[in-house]
């Protein structure tokens, strides 16, 4: 899809607005949040349902709402900010969202920018099944882990300065089995690198960095377990289970990176349509994972 309209099969639909990123449910339906504070649905047919509603908490947001999916439940789970700067976390029935209706709210978790702080525009969330179903989202300065079927928090993290702003909207990462959160927290004196455990919100690990900005952690590769972390221009490579930093590369200019996942290396757009690879050293290896020692042999015999 592109700004204000979207192809299903070769053909064209239009909407009323500028379009976010989509989330994609498993019959095919595509959910895509916009620009004029509503979320819309298309089948994979191309047709396209009334859009959910989206109002913050006072007023229409001042940026696209952020989507987060769990397929399984049939929740969608939007992040929204409104122009006052207080933040909202929804979660809606998909089942519900008809061609002659929005879809259900489940439940709605507001947070007053003056209870939980402003961080510029972040927010964001992403959904993970471990410990039952827990949206992780970023409102304001704390990083919340909220309980996915009633929105009750569970827990909540708070950054040592604001949550990376700067560099867009990027949901918080999570490993392959959603046991574990990695997060960017910056505020032009400090960068910090946060691995949380979903389940109880408590820091892993954590990388700090004097007088950084534009942080974000943007790429979890679950084939080596890595993390992909942005500091101004600089890419770091950290081990997700150790926080290990494993290489890093300098002068990566641009915006949000890519990863290249069939050579293992960070990409980065540098805002004129060009991209160039930053890979690591020739001579790396990423860290073993799984790796289990072999049982102690049995002892027989009595002892002397």
């Amino acid at each position: 899809h592109s700004t204000g309209h979207i192809s299903v099969l070769g053909s064209e639909i239009f909407f009323p607005a500028f379009l976010g990123t989509p989330v994609v449910a498993s019959d095919g339906t595509a959910y895509l949040s916009s620009d004029n504070t509503a979320v819309y649905a298309v089948d994979k047919h191309g047709n396209r349902t009334d859009p959910i509603t989206v109002t913050g908490t006072t007023g229409s947001t001042t940026k696209e709402p952020l989507l987060a999916l769990d397929d399984d439940q049939g929740r969608l789970y939007v992040t929204s900010q409104d122009q006052s700067g207080n933040f909202k976390q929804q979660a809606f029935d998909t089942a519900t969202a008809t061609t002659t209706g929005g879809a259900k709210e489940l439940w709605s978790v507001e947070a007053d920018r003056d209870d939980v702080g402003y961080s510029g525009d972040r927010v964001a969330s992403s959904f993970s099944s471990a410990g039952g179903g827990v949206v992780v989202s970023f409102l304001g300065a704390y990083v919340f882990g909220l309980d996915a079927a009633t929105g009750d928090e569970l827990w909540r993290f708070g950054c040592d300065g604001l949550l990376a702003a700067d560099e867009g909207n990027v949901a918080p990462l999570l490993n392959e089995d959603g046991t574990r959160t990695f997060v960017a927290c910056y505020d032009n004196k400090i960068t910090n690198f946060t691995a949380l455990e979903v389940a109880s919100g408590e820091e892993a690990w954590s990388a700090s960095f004097d007088n950084q900005y534009n942080a974000q952690c943007f790429a979890y590769e679950a084939a080596t377990g890595l993390v992909y972390c942005l500091k101004a221009s600089d890419f770091h490579v950290y081990d997700g289970a150790t926080g290990e930093e494993q290489w890093t590369a300098s002068d990566a200019l641009g915006y949000t990176p890519l990863l290249d996942n069939a050579n293992g290396v960070a990409k980065c757009d540098g805002g004129h349509h060009e991209c160039t690879d930053f890979g690591p050293p020739a001579d790396y290896a990423p860290p073993p994972r799984n790796e289990q020692k072999p049982p102690a042999p049995a002892v027989t015999g009595a002892a002397a």
